[in-house]
Formats: structure tokens, sequence, C-alpha cells
């Protein structure tokens, strides 16, 4: 189901809603007990669309390009699913956090992994989607990945193998402090920075309904 043209005046028309956060629940209660799953693509920002969609949700699935100011916004996230869980929807959990546009060949996309691993942990998948001209190049061909080239190994990399088999269970939320936290005993035992943002700073399924809520891919949310 995409999204189209008439949602970019949904922020300015949502602010005057009573329970605003909320309005997207509502929306797929009906839908909900039809599907097995549903995901939400949600834009890259914190706005009401992405506040709507964690309270629809009950796990939260994040793309996370690795990149070390990627690892910055992830703070700001993991912040607003915290106030969320505490306020408004004390189901949501995060599924995990996977690596995406991975360069291969360069340091810096593989320190940016080692680090996401060394504060997030097993929230990481084990999984890592390179970068490729071949997303785009299919994008404007019209046609799923799985279409256009399904024997690519980014095309390998979302189908079910063994790695993808491996039983998952959801996390609890990390706040902004427990990622400081982790981030600073990571570099701690390199000798480097000591929050988040130092780190930053010096290196700088069944049926289902997708829904798009945006163009972005900050993060993939889903309600079964």
């Amino acid at each position: 189901m995409p999204a189209n043209i008439d949602l970019a005046s949904a922020e300015i028309e949502l602010v005057a809603e009573i329970r605003r956060e909320l309005i997207l629940r509502r929306i797929l209660e009906p839908p909900g007990s039809w599907y097995d799953f549903i995901l939400i693509d949600c834009p890259p920002s914190l706005g009401l669309l992405t506040a709507n969609s964690l309270c629809a949700s009950q796990e939260v699935l994040i793309p996370l390009q690795c990149e070390y100011f990627a690892m910055r916004g992830i703070r700001l996230l993991l912040s607003t699913i915290d106030k969320i869980k505490a306020r408004l929807n004390p189901e949501l959990r995060i599924l995990g956090i996977l690596p995406t546009m991975y360069a291969t060949g360069t340091i810096h996309a593989r320190e940016v992994v080692e680090e996401m691993r060394a504060v997030f942990g097993e929230q990481i998948f084990d999984i890592v989607i390179q970068k490729s001209i071949r997303f785009p190049e299919a994008t404007v061909a019209n046609q799923a990945m799985l279409d256009y080239a399904s024997k690519h190994q980014g095309t390998r990399a979302y189908q079910p193998g063994p790695a993808h088999r491996r039983q998952r269970t959801p996390k609890p939320l990390q706040t902004r402090e427990a990622v400081d936290h982790r981030a600073c005993a990571a570099r701690a035992n390199r000798g480097s920075a000591s929050t988040a943002d130092d780190l930053v700073n010096q290196r700088r399924c069944g049926d289902w309904l997708s829904l798009d809520v945006n163009s972005g891919n900050q993060a993939f949310l889903c309600r079964g």
C-alpha cells in the first residue's frame, strides 16, 4: 500500500487532532486480524508519522547505515522509542538492528559495524546488507530485487537462510544513557572516546501488508 504526495501535509493536519499519536493504531485495528504481519516503512524523521507508526506497532526493526553519523541518529530514535513505550505503547520492543549500505573493502564501514556490535551487542543482526548499484537499478526498472537480480548477493541477504532462521528473542529497549554507557565502555577498551557523541565527533513471514508512510528508510515496524 504505497504512500503518495497527499501524505506530505499529514504532519500539519494531525497537529489539531485529539490523541493524534494513536490515529494509525485505530485505523489498523480491523486489518490487524487479516494479516500475520503488517510492515510500516517510516520516514527519516521523528515527527508525528513516525510516532503514529511506533504507537501502532509491537516490534521495531531498525535499518542502520554503516556510517558514524547514522549511529548518532539512532540514539535519538532510541530515546523516542523509550518515551513511546513509557507513555503510549508499553508492548513496543526492538526486534533488532540491521546494518545496511555496507561498503565492502573500506576500513570505515568495517569499524562502524564493529562499533555497532560493541555498543548494541546481540541486538545487531548477523546479516549485513552490502551497498550495491543493483538496488537503485531495480527501482528504476520498477522491479523487486528478487526479479531484477535474483542471484545477486544483496538479494540473497534478504532471503531466508541458516542465519535468518536463528531464533531471535526481542531485547529490552536501550535508553540513550545505556547506549552512551556501552559506547563509552567500547571506546575505553581501546583507550579512546568517553561518550557516543565523542565517538561520532572523533571519526566522524506468512501473509503480510506493507504500509509506506514516506519514502524514507529510518525504521521498519511490524504489527502482527
